[in-house]
């Protein structure tokens, strides 16, 4: 495709052939997930699952790709199988408008090579959150992960049996003083990220047991996980000079601070 010639120039014809193979399946299109999916789209990615069951609304625009006036009220999937088809006419794009459940998440991950947990940290989302590690390791699908954290991002990924996302975050928890916040996030992990701006993020999530946002957040938290799982997916070539970062390592990258830092969640 015409569209890959500049990005094959950099990695070569034969890594191109390689990110196009593999099935990559993203749960969750929305702040992060819906950037990640454009990222992997033009880093020639072909196969695709994506699953989200909500619509655009207002507060989206500030940080999601597919959000605008004329995309108000109307499904996020459908929205972005219209823009990927717009991008590669050639993609393979298995749609779930339903999003992901207890019933639909062992069928959503099988066949994939890649999956991608960009659904929302919450309390709700905790039964399937406890299946998602046993579903990955029947099927051999590798996780991938990031959320944003006001103007940088959290990433964290793991191998089937290796130490699943609520594991490290319990793990975390135990290293932190006071409730989590939201429910999910250890106090350990804002100690990453500008203090200010986390004093605030606090305080919203308090009020309105939601996050807020900005759009260098999501659009890094999206780059940072395309770039790895792309990397990833070159990992016997000669341009993955290093092994993706995998738990129980993380990685945390502010742009306020200008800070990046790779922890492991069993020894801050």
């Amino acid at each position: 495709m015409e569209f890959l010639t500049r990005l094959e120039s950099l990695v070569g014809e034969a890594c191109i052939k390689k990110i196009q193979e593999p099935v990559v399946a993203i749960g969750g299109m929305g702040g992060t997930g819906g950037p990640l999916f454009l990222n992997l789209l033009r880093m020639g990615v072909r196969k695709f699952k994506i699953a989200d069951n909500g619509i655009f609304n207002a507060p989206d625009m500030n940080r999601q790709p597919g959000a605008f006036i004329s995309t108000l009220n109307k499904a996020k999937v459908d929205v972005y199988y219209d823009i990927a088809r717009d991008i590669d006419p050639n993609v393979e794009l298995e749609v779930s408008p339903e999003g992901l459940s207890m019933e639909n998440i062992g069928n959503f991950v099988k066949g994939s090579d890649l999956f991608a947990r960009m659904f929302n940290f919450n309390l709700e989302n905790m039964e399937m959150e406890q299946t998602l590690p046993g579903v990955l390791l029947k099927n051999g699908c590798t996780c991938f992960q990031s959320c944003l954290f006001g103007f940088g991002t959290l990433m964290y990924n793991y191998r089937p049996g290796e130490m699943p996302v609520l594991a490290a975050l319990q793990e975390l928890a135990r290293q932190s003083e006071g409730e989590p916040i939201a429910g999910m996030f250890p106090t350990k992990l804002f100690e990453f990220f500008n203090p200010a701006l986390m004093k605030k993020v606090k305080a919203y999530v308090e009020i309105n047991k939601d996050f807020p946002s900005s759009s260098s957040g999501a659009q890094l938290a999206g780059s940072i996980l395309a770039s790895e799982m792309v990397l990833y997916l070159l990992r016997d070539t000669e341009l993955a000079t290093r092994e993706a970062v995998f738990a129980p390592k993380f990685v945390t990258l502010d742009f306020f601070d200008m800070a990046l830092n790779v922890r492991d969640a069993t020894s801050l």
